[in-house]
């Protein structure tokens, strides 16, 4: 099943294409990886798929609906996205974790035993829980933001550049998670070669 699809997509910018003419479609279970220049529109288009931007021409779908409002917010309940910068409520990592799942739309809190599996999966210790989340690094912060979106209990992935703040090993491992995950259908703008350097993906190069 086609989970996205852009058709002839044409994006401008204060009279700049961003993207012209482009088309894309990502199936279930695709691997897709977005790379190209700074101002390539590879953002643009997770904004596309999120709503959050309209083409100027061709169409974006959604498992075979054109992309309106309401579409857009059915995308929303579908996906999990983690940008380039995640933004986590002030506190103890535990209660901004908490405080998401407090949002009816976010689904069920998840149990101290799912949430101790996911941070150890994505190389973070049970203590990272109790840390100020003013006090982590930038690397620490996105694996708060990816641990969250994997929380959520979804099938679809976008992610902005996830690993840029991670050390070799632990872009791998983070890389390994949603690679390898048959289930997932992942959409992700990565120039860490650990996306698509020997990988079943789907490289998509932007000029």
């Amino acid at each position: 099943m086609s989970e996205f699809s852009f058709e002839s997509v044409t994006v401008s910018f204060d009279g700049r294409e961003v993207l012209k003419d482009f088309d894309l479609s990502i199936s279930t279970g695709d691997k897709v990886v977005l790379r190209g220049a700074s101002g390539s529109g590879k953002s643009t288009l997770l904004r596309l798929l999120l709503g959050f931007e309209v083409p100027d021409e061709g169409s974006v779908l959604f498992r075979g609906e054109m992309m309106t409002p309401e579409v857009a917010r059915k995308v929303r309940k579908s996906v999990a996205f983690v940008g380039q910068s995640v933004e986590l409520e002030p506190g103890k990592v535990e209660d901004a974790i908490a405080e998401v799942f407090s949002i009816r739309a976010c689904g069920d809190p998840p149990s101290a035993e799912e949430v101790e599996k996911v941070l150890a999966e994505l190389g973070l210790e049970k203590g990272m829980l109790a840390q100020q989340v003013k006090d982590l690094s930038g690397g620490e912060r996105h694996r708060v933001g990816l641990a969250i979106a994997m929380l959520l209990g979804r099938s679809i992935f976008l992610l902005d550049e996830p690993t840029a703040a991670l050390d070799a090993k632990l872009k791998s491992q983070v890389a390994d998670l949603f690679l390898k995950n048959s289930d997932l259908t992942l959409l992700t703008v990565a120039h860490d070669p650990v996306w698509f350097e020997g990988r079943d993906v789907k490289l998509v190069n932007l000029p």
